[in-house]
């Protein structure tokens, strides 16, 4: 956890954060408070908009399905991700890199043999939990929301987000984050986006289909 401190920060108000037991940590500036679960912390601002609550009840409810619903293993998914973790092998050694919206840590079992620092994000805590599970090592795990990143300034040489862009209400908030995080000549990897057509045609099916027929609450 000594670690750990020395990279993240309170959410909301960017100061440090201590520890005050194995269960809860408190922010030395703002006093909010922020859970420790599974040795997991847990650092979601005080007020989280409905749609990220639901997104991390969806990939709570879905963790354990993750890689079956999201094909992770396919010649496709494959092929793309070694394209972008070749990027790993350039950073010098003991860099600290952000991955944003890590899923079950998948990716981040591809570079657990180069010498870096890997914080594993996810606003899902059963998802961050299953990556935990993996146990990589200098691996840290949190609990976060990707448009309030809970790092120091200029504290990372590297911020990769793959395939999570889209789900962010905000984008914008990310970037600026991004770039609040990142250290001078720092790398922003952007990996695996959706095409964006099924946003156009349907995903507006898929609403109205839901609106109509009452159904499950976690369909966006």
């Amino acid at each position: 956890m000594k670690n750990q401190l020395k990279i993240l920060v309170c959410p909301e108000c960017k100061n440090n954060l201590i520890k005050l037991h194995s269960k809860k940590l408190l922010c030395s500036s703002c006093k909010n408070h922020y859970p420790i679960k599974d040795g997991i912390p847990v650092l979601l601002p005080s007020k989280l908009d409905k749609f990220k609550v639901l997104e991390a009840e969806y990939h709570d409810h879905e963790a354990h399905q993750y890689s079956e619903i999201n094909m992770t293993d396919s010649y496709r998914v494959t092929f793309y991700h070694e394209k972008y973790l070749k990027l790993f092998q350039e950073f010098k050694q003991n860099a600290t890199v952000l991955e944003v919206g890590s899923g079950d840590g998948q990716d981040a079992s591809h570079i657990k043999a180069l010498d870096l620092t890997l914080i594993q994000s996810d606003i899902s805590f059963e998802m961050v939990k299953l990556a935990k599970n993996k146990s990589v090592s200098n691996s840290i795990y949190v609990v976060s929301d990707a448009e309030t990143i809970p790092c120091k300034d200029s504290s990372l040489e590297a911020i990769m987000i793959v395939g999570a862009l889209h789900h962010l209400p905000s984008p914008i908030n990310f970037f600026k984050e991004a770039r609040r995080t990142l250290k001078s000549g720092g790398i922003l990897i952007i990996g695996f986006e959706p095409n964006c057509w099924p946003y156009f045609s349907v995903y507006p099916i898929l609403r109205f289909l839901k609106n109509f027929l009452k159904i499950d609450k976690y369909t966006q």
